[in-house]
């Protein structure tokens, strides 16, 4: 059945709560939300909400999972990425709520797990909540799950499945900023699609006016390590001491530890080249993140390893002056993880983290900000700090468009 998803349909008639006095739509709506989510299914006995979100004119948006078991993992894996963990007979219901002048629950859709599954909420709008599907062991991404309605109606609109979208290049073309689309890394689907980025914000091109583009953003990056005049073939590698003393919580006891340290992204700057540690870690195999440059003329590494960079491999890099910004992620058994984005001070070692729950693949400069190429679609970080993000869904009408989405 497509991505093996089996759709319950419930009553569309809001349930009504008379007399409710709490001035927040979702909190005082979850136990009507329960109560539909329960009618569907009686067989759960086990429910959490995962999203309470303001949908705006009185209204909330509300993600609320039901099982037959409790939640059996710790808390503490599931909320910074939103993931929901559905396993065989799960349901998660998505409703609309609005408390005046009662408590009134309006069913979007449930959705019953057929297997061991996880699913990510990806984007949510006032128009629409997105779902990462992924398998449950290993956290490998097997599509999403588009629920759209309408608010003002406040009814539901059509159900779309679909292989994600990334930004695989953000590259500028004779005067403009341009974004090549594609499948996320390990992802399935191979469309490939051109952006062009006005004033920070994207619009698709029609593919006969982006063949130009196509061929430009396709080539060969000049931030290579072939660019670099000195061949290299492995960053400094740390120690088990290091292991033992930064990374204690994860390698415990790691005398018996491979350390395998690889190049990831790296940045040409003069006769320097920046770049990324990556590395595999999971299995015996673990590494301590950093960053660094190789000098040609001088013929030697110079690393840095920050506090909030050594749990983590380097997904992108740019260094700008005294001014290094970094994306992190992680590569353990099974799915990669996103670690968000570091800005350090190469002078000081202040360091300022930036929340971005997509994981980066580039990191460009243009305009005054700062655009990122990520597997979750384009963010645009302002010098006053806003983070925006736009993904590249199908719409109602089936063809991929761009939309806002909260970071």
């Amino acid at each position: 059945m497509g991505l093996g998803l089996l759709l319950a349909a419930i009553s569309s008639t809001p349930f009504l709560l008379l007399g409710a006095q709490d001035s927040s739509a979702g909190r005082s709506s979850e136990p009507e939300a329960v109560s539909q989510l329960k009618q569907a299914a009686p067989r759960l006995a086990h429910f959490k909400t995962f999203l309470r979100w303001d949908a705006g004119a009185g209204q909330s948006l509300l993600v609320v999972r039901g099982s037959e078991r409790s939640l059996e993992l710790p808390e503490w894996q599931w909320p910074e990425l939103r993931r929901i963990p559905w396993f065989p007979g799960d349901a998660v219901g998505i409703f609309l709520a609005s408390v005046s002048p009662n408590v009134a629950v309006w069913p979007i859709e449930t959705l019953v797990s057929d297997g061991d599954w996880a699913l990510r909420i990806e984007c949510v709008s006032s128009r629409s909540i997105t779902f990462l599907r992924t398998d449950g062991d290993y956290g490998i991404e097997q599509g999403a799950i588009k629920a759209v309605f309408d608010i003002a109606a406040q009814q539901a609109g059509r159900l779309l499945e679909f292989p994600t979208v990334a930004v695989r290049r953000i590259e500028p073309v004779d005067g403009r900023l341009y974004a090549l689309l594609g499948a996320r890394a390990g992802a399935y689907g191979k469309s490939r699609q051109v952006v062009r980025i006005t004033g920070g914000v994207p619009d698709l091109l029609r593919p006969e006016d982006s063949g130009a583009v196509l061929s430009a953003l396709s080539g060969t990056s000049h931030n290579s390590l072939d660019a670099h005049p000195v061949a290299l073939e492995r960053p400094p590698q740390s120690t088990q001491e290091d292991l033992s003393r930064f990374r204690a919580l994860r390698w415990a006891g790691s005398a018996g530890v491979e350390i395998r340290e690889e190049f990831g992204p790296v940045q040409v700057v003069g006769d320097r080249l920046w770049f990324g540690k990556t590395f595999y870690d999971g299995e015996g195999i673990a590494g301590v993140g950093g960053f660094g440059y190789h000098s040609a003329s001088e013929d030697r590494f110079v690393m840095v390893s920050p506090p909030q960079v050594r749990e983590w491999s380097v997904s992108a890099i740019l260094v700008e002056g005294t001014m290094a910004w970094v994306g992190l992620h992680r590569r353990p058994e099974g799915g990669e993880q996103p670690g968000g984005l570091l800005r350090y001070d190469l002078t000081t070692g202040e360091e300022r983290r930036f929340s971005v729950r997509s994981i980066i693949r580039q990191i460009v400069r243009w305009g005054g900000n700062l655009h990122l190429a990520t597997d979750g679609g384009l963010y645009r970080l302002a010098a006053d700090g806003r983070l925006d993000r736009w993904v590249f869904e199908p719409g109602e009408s089936g063809e991929t468009t761009s939309f806002p989405c909260q970071p």
